[in-house]
């Protein structure tokens, strides 16, 4: 097993860890996974693809408008 194959695994263990509270849009778990990502992404060199890596969203639940974030990072090359 490769140090970037026990890499890979620690962050999937810590990002389905019960201390993340889960990762529903908007919930405390969210947030934590967010900076959880941007930390790690910060770590490896991967690039944000505007000013930062978070990118927020809107979708629709039902007839409510909901707003998300997805944490993107980019490696030029």
């Amino acid at each position: 097993v490769s140090a970037d194959e026990t890499q890979a695994w620690r962050d999937v263990q810590q990002r389905s860890a019960d201390t993340m509270a889960g990762r529903a849009t908007g919930s405390a778990g969210s947030v934590l996974a967010q900076e959880y990502l941007q930390t790690r992404f910060t770590e490896l060199g991967l690039l944000p693809l505007g000013d930062d890596y978070l990118q927020p969203f809107t979708f629709y639940e039902g007839f409510s408008e909901r707003r998300g974030v997805n944490v993107l990072g980019m490696r030029r090359g």
